[in-house]
């Protein structure tokens, strides 16, 4: 599926983003927790990953550390997905949409746009609806109402190979093609 292929790209740059905005004065208690996120993570252990996210969505938000709070909820909601059962896509979606209300008006925005991305991956490896192939629709053929007469086509027609077609019969229907002026 395409979506799974952005999701490394999603945790790289979600990683380098407390780096990015952090001050100079850097809490390293958070830092601890994201070395045990990044552990956690190495040795494939969600369920630590999930609950050193939670305990790093607290922190972030008792501090007002918008960076971390972006990436420890948009963490959350990947991580979430990969413990629970059914549709990943579709569990990482709804996962990003429940941690809404706990955002910051600061992160808020930047989730919606994650989000919008992750609906439009989904739209898009779904099919909408289903993941069968869409069916065109059935061609509906027009049939004469009575005392009107049939559309006939009109097609070109030269007077000769090589040669200017005429004035005269430069466009004939169909029926008269048979008939020689």
């Amino acid at each position: 599926m395409k979506s799974y292929r952005t999701v490394p790209v999603v945790l790289f740059l979600l990683s380098i983003t407390p780096w990015l905005f952090a001050s100079s004065g850097v809490d390293t208690s958070l830092e601890a927790l994201w070395r045990r996120v990044d552990s956690a993570n190495k040795r494939r252990l969600p369920k630590t990953v999930l609950s050193i996210l939670k305990t790093i969505e607290k922190r972030a938000l008792q501090e007002k550390r918008d960076p971390d709070l972006l990436n420890a909820l948009v963490q959350e909601a990947i991580f979430g997905s990969l413990v629970q059962e059914g549709e990943k896509e579709a569990l990482r979606i709804s996962l990003l949409e429940e941690s809404l209300p706990r955002a910051t008006k600061g992160v808020r925005p930047i989730l919606e746009l994650l989000l919008t991305r992750w609906y439009g991956e989904y739209v898009q490896n779904t099919d909408g609806i289903s993941s069968q192939e869409p069916q065109p629709p059935p061609r509906r053929v027009r049939t004469p109402l009575p005392g009107e007469r049939a559309w006939k086509p009109w097609t070109f027609q030269s007077s000769g190979p090589g040669s200017f077609p005429s004035s005269r019969g430069f466009f004939r229907p169909k029926s008269s093609l048979s008939t020689a002026p």
